[in-house]
């Protein structure tokens, strides 16, 4: 009898100790574990962020409580949104020219000459007009059309025309073959009075070394990470193509299942990352990108004001912009009062700050 109840003490005391039998210690452990579907694009600072630190930094601020598993080859790039719209997977990375054709609005920052008529400008005046406008029109749209929660969103560093002669003037553009950047990329490219060849960025260094082209827009990072300064020398500072935007989203249901106090402590964690990408990063991409392009012999060509002015009405006259507008009217979306805003913020920034920035 008295070993039976030595079992039982020692049995109480184990399960006490260890926390078996106590259901406070069972719910703590709770952890929520998140497929984050993602892609990889060479040298951009916030996939290198991203897969170094963002996990770490969401399991910390959430004291363990959510994870990210983050995968690079689940989905392609072109159907991450669907799948968090429809909750296949529960967060992702969403690169917003693939689905500019749904959502137009989603890629306003690529409009042709609309950001960064000065060169650098561009990865100034973006954060600006997230912060004080976009972030809010993105979350929205993301809510209402996409069943899901906006959790960041940033962009690249500036595309800009990368070619085998320097291109100072109009006259310079005719007659060029270009891989261009976008569907408003393209047609300002054809406004200019060059021509367009559709392929992806891995085909382009062959295309260039085979004088199938001669040259792409694209942003400086990837420039150098795929080597594409090897076969182009000049980078041309005129305002092609603003911006590639992205976000990052949760799948609406996934995000509501967390208790309230771990949302507020994601959405703190996401907004760390997000400024972070916006005021260090993109501006780390920039300068480093020139830096190691400079290095390796690259030449940047800076049109006059007076030529890049011309480029503009170019692009006016050719109703680019009116066309974008027209697009997003027909999908539902207030095309012409987020453009409206958007200019007006362009130049409130740019009258604040100056070259301050």
């Amino acid at each position: 009898m008295k070993t039976k109840w030595f079992t039982i003490a020692l049995a109480v005391i184990i399960t006490t100790v260890f926390g078996v039998a106590n259901p406070q210690a069972a719910e703590t452990s709770k952890v929520t574990k998140w497929v984050f579907s993602t892609n990889v694009v060479p040298g951009a600072f916030n996939y290198r962020f991203q897969s170094k630190h963002l996990a770490n930094l969401i399991k910390e601020r959430t004291g363990g409580q959510v994870e990210l598993q983050i995968t690079t080859e689940l989905l392609k790039a072109s159907e991450t949104l669907y799948a968090i719209r429809d909750g296949r997977v529960p967060i992702g990375f969403v690169i917003h020219p693939y689905f500019s054709a749904d959502v137009p609005l989603l890629n306003i920052s690529s409009l042709p000459w609309l950001l960064g008529w000065d060169e650098s400008e561009a990865v100034y005046e973006w954060p600006y007009i997230i912060d004080n406008y976009m972030g809010g029109v993105f979350e929205k749209i993301y809510a209402e059309k996409f069943n899901s929660v906006l959790l960041a969103t940033g962009s690249w560093v500036a595309n800009y025309p990368l070619t085998a002669k320097p291109i100072k003037t109009m006259e310079d553009w005719k007659g060029l073959k270009m891989r261009s950047h976008g569907v408003e990329g393209a047609e300002a490219l054809k406004a200019l009075g060059a021509s367009t060849v559709t392929m992806t960025i891995g085909e382009a260094r062959d295309a260039v070394a085979r004088g199938m082209v001669d040259g792409l827009v694209t942003d400086l990072s990837v420039f150098h990470a795929i080597g594409l300064h090897e076969v182009l020398k000049y980078t041309n500072l005129w305002p092609m193509a603003g911006l590639a935007s992205w976000s990052i989203v949760a799948n609406k249901k996934a995000f509501n299942a967390l208790p309230a106090d771990l949302q507020v402590k994601v959405k703190s964690a996401f907004k760390e990352f997000q400024d972070l990408n916006n005021y260090k990063g993109i501006v780390y991409d920039d300068r480093g990108a020139k830096h190691l392009l400079k290095d390796a012999g690259q030449v940047f060509v800076r049109p006059s004001d007076e030529e890049i002015a011309k480029g503009f009405e170019a692009v006016k006259a050719a109703g680019i912009w009116d066309r974008f507008v027209e697009k997003n009217e027909k999908k539902g979306l207030p095309g012409a009062e987020v453009l409206k805003e958007v200019q007006r913020l362009v130049n409130e920034f740019r009258a604040k700050y100056g070259k301050r920035y």
